[in-house]
This record gives C-alpha cells, structure tokens and sequence, in this order.
C-alpha cells in the first residue's frame, strides 16, 4: 500500500515538478518524492452493450444533458439530466423504470442539480445547488422520502457507508463530513496553491486556490478513502475517511492551464508554448481497486466534447501508474469489465461498453 504522508509533510512543491511529455507518476511519501515507473498495457472498448439517449424518439429516451450517473447493485442506471430537471431510473437493458422532478422550489423539484449518489441500496440523492440541499427518492420507484439541508454550496458529494462527504473550498479545506442534520463535523484537505508567476502582485495565486475545491471526488468503498482530483491542477489526493493525508500523486504528462489576470477578474488559458491545457474528466475505482483518471488536451478555442480522454490507471498495490492511451471512453463505473460513462456530441448519450485489457 502507499505510505501514509506525515501530517507536517510539505507536498505543495510537488506541483513545480510537471514534466510535459513523460510517463512516469511522482508520488509523495513521508516528505520525500520517488519517481515509480509507467507500464503499458494493452486496452481496447468491446462491444456496446447499453445505449440510452438519442436525438429524436421517445421522449423517455431523449437527455436534455447528462450531468451525473450512478449505477444500482442490479446494474440499473440512474441519470441526472439538469437541463430537463429530471432524474431517472433504466434497467440495464435501456428500459425506463422510473422518473422524476421538474424546474420548481417545491418537494421533489430541482434547482441547478450537480451531482447524485446513491445512499445505501435504498435511497438516491440528488444535489440541488441553489437550494443547497439533498432530495432523497427511494430508489425503485424514485418516491420523495425528503430533503437534507446543506450548510453550502457543495460541488459534488458521496457517501462512505452512511457518513457523508461533500466538496469545495471553504476556509482552507476542501473536503467536509456532513451529518444528517445538516452541520459540518469535520473539515479537511488543504488548498493546492495554483501555480502562478513568482512575481505576482496581485494576489491570482489565492483567488484561484479555489479550484482545488472545483473536481472530480471519489468515495472509495475498499479502503474507506475520499479522492479529489481538481478539473485543472494535476495533482491526485487521497485522505482517510478522518481526514488523514494518505497520499498524493502528480499526474504526467501535463499542459499547465495558464492563468492571467485581466480587469475584469482572472482568465485561464492553454499553454502558450504547446497550445493545450490538460483537465480532468473523470475519476473511478477499477475492478481490482486501483483508481483510474481520465484526462483531456484542450486547444484554446476546442469546443468542449470533441476531445477524445486519455487515461492513467494508479495501481495503489504497486506504486505503478498504467498508461492506457485513448482507447477507453469517457468513463464514470468500471463494474466487472464494464464501462459506464456518456458522451456529449454529437447529442447527449449514456453507454456501457466492454472493456478488455492486457496487463
């Protein structure tokens, strides 16, 4: 297992450290970096075995947006689309079981949803961003059970067990424990300081600290550990449910996003000498648990959607970071050879897909 950080370690260096264009992870462990070697591996998507969203048919199968997926013990898929204020519920054949919600402040309705998790086998909550609360629906039949109150504006959240976990930077900690009543327990998980010129009179360095609240969070079920990886800063974290540092990773290779500061507040942009920026897409638990990012190289200009991930598997046995190229598509679950994620373009879709691998 990765060793655990001592709790006065300094890792925020580490982000000085990039390399653009090699494969090799550096890891972070007792107030020392170790360089751990990339392997190969051979990956490629099989057959496509769940289809939901098309772009004109049966209103039930039509997504204004996919904004979160989760996936039921019974492989059933739960989406969340903001855009139609709906959450649903298909079978693992593509067959609507369930939906829910509309545009409102009442029971049941949504306001700028984010994100779901699924509490148990039992209840799916839904993240309603400007009423900053949690809806709950029974699962089978998406029935309001109630609402818990947020003390914030969170991001993203999930559960461990029963205990739960939400993101964003509030006073200097991005992670927050939340009970059931709706009061913050526990705060951890310092900023990462965004790199910034040394000369910098202006302060940008702080102001974007808070995009390491702004990213992809993963509850990991096997060592009771919350993960955070931040949309634009390379930098994987992971704690104990306690709120321990475990370990950090920095991933390679990376096209620093650029920061500028304009009169009208701060710009990010692609590197000026490689014309790409690098940002998180996505973060999952593999079937032998390790943890697997997904990554895009973004031209000024790209629109969004077009981008084809690339993906790193962190074995956290070996120390190895795995290098799997392009060939997995956008990714949320990996669950027992299967891959679940959606796409964008050319309109919103959800899909599994067989996944094989060679390592």
């Amino acid at each position: 297992m990765l060793e655990r950080l001592r709790p006065e370690t300094d890792a925020v260096g580490m982000l000085n450290r990039i390399v653009p264009g090699t494969l090799a992870v550096v890891i972070v462990v007792a107030g020392c970096t170790s360089e751990v070697g990339t392997v190969g591996s051979s990956v490629w998507a099989g057959e496509e075995v769940l289809s939901v969203g098309v772009l004109d048919g049966a209103e039930d199968q039509v997504l204004g947006s996919v904004d979160d997926i989760r996936l039921g013990d019974a492989g059933d898929v739960f989406i969340l689309d903001a855009q139609s204020h709906r959450l649903r519920r298909f079978d693992s054949g593509g067959n609507l079981l369930a939906a829910v919600g509309q545009e409102g402040d009442g029971p049941g309705d949504f306001s700028y949803p984010s994100a779901i998790a699924l509490l148990g086998d039992s209840v799916v909550a839904v993240l309603n961003q400007a009423h900053q609360y949690l809806t709950l629906f029974e699962t089978d039949s998406l029935s309001l059970v109630g609402t818990q109150p947020l003390p914030s504006w969170f991001r993203d959240f999930c559960f461990i067990g029963d205990r739960m976990f939400a993101l964003r930077l509030i006073d200097g900690h991005v992670i927050h424990e939340v009970d059931a009543s709706g009061e913050v327990v526990a705060s951890f998980g310092e900023a990462v300081p965004f790199p910034t010129d040394p000369e910098d009179t202006e302060g940008l360095g702080q102001r974007l600290a808070e995009h390491s609240g702004l990213g992809e969070l993963l509850c990991h079920q096997a060592t009771e550990s919350i993960l955070v990886l931040p949309h634009i800063l390379p930098n994987l974290r992971s704690w104990s449910s306690d709120g321990d540092l475990n370990w950090e990773v920095v991933l390679n290779p990376y096209y620093q996003t650029r920061a500028g500061s304009t009169d009208r507040g701060h710009t990010l942009g692609a590197d000026p000498e490689t014309g790409l920026a690098t940002n998180a897409v996505s973060l999952f638990s593999g079937d032998d648990g390790s943890v697997i990012a997904q990554l895009i190289d973004r031209s000024q200009g790209q629109p969004a959607g077009e981008e084809t991930p690339r993906s790193v598997l962190i074995d956290l046995n070996s120390r190895e970071m795995i290098d799997l190229g392009e060939a997995l598509p956008r990714t949320e679950f990996l669950r027992e050879g299967v891959a679940y994620g959606w796409e964008e373009m050319p309109f919103p879709r959800v899909f599994a897909r067989v996944i094989e691998w060679e390592r």
